[in-house]
């Protein structure tokens, strides 16, 4: 209740601001669909809008990536309110100061390090599973169905055995369990744009 009592203060504190404006028009049509949050959201993005064009603006560093604003490394102008009552107590700015911008270049520049060497051990552990062959034998019947199937975990199981790093099943691209004989191409997605396939050769057990 008192969040609710809260969210009603802000939204009659900005609703003048507002009333003219051309979000005015859709937000007195529409904020029944949305919730609480959603709609107070909007209104500080508007009015931060509004704040800017008539003055009263600082300089934000954002910590973290803002919908309509901004990424994370970002500097944006906003309304002195919007900053110190939105973005800076959520944690998702900081004041602009020499010194922020400087930390966040030496984050930016960790991070850009950091992705440049996943990036090369991923391309390096893709050319090993594209050679990599995994059999395993199964059950099956006279039509090559399986009895059982070989799953994700199967899969992840010998992977790691086979190149003693670790693996997380999600990685594993398989459609659907394998139920059938015969030699399957299955992806493992180790970065977005890094998806090498493995070689998975399912045997009759004898």
């Amino acid at each position: 209740m008192g969040e609710l009592t809260g969210v009603r203060t802000q939204v009659r504190r900005l609703a003048p601001a507002l009333r003219n404006s051309s979000a005015g028009n859709w937000l007195a049509s529409g904020w029944l669909l949305l919730s609480r949050f959603e709609l107070f959201a909007i209104l500080v993005y508007h009015y931060h809008r509004l704040k800017i064009e008539s003055g009263g603006a600082m300089k934000i560093l954002l910590t973290q990536d803002v919908e309509k604003l901004g990424k994370a490394g970002d500097i944006k102008t906003v309304a002195d309110g919007y900053a110190r009552n939105f973005l800076i107590p959520r944690g998702m700015g900081v004041l602009a100061t020499e010194g922020a911008m400087t930390q966040a270049k030496l984050q930016g520049k960790a991070e850009a390090k950091r992705q440049q060497l996943a990036e090369e051990e991923a391309a390096s552990l893709a050319e090993i599973l594209w050679q990599l062959t995994l059999t395993f034998k199964a059950k099956a019947g006279e039509k090559n169905r399986l009895y059982g199937s070989i799953t994700s975990s199967d899969i992840v199981e010998a992977l790691e055995r086979e190149t003693g790093r670790a693996f997380d099943k999600r990685k594993v691209q398989l459609k659907g369990a394998i139920r059938e004989l015969g030699v399957h191409q299955v992806p493992i997605k180790l970065m977005t744009d890094v998806i090498p396939e493995i070689t998975v050769v399912v045997e009759r057990e004898e």
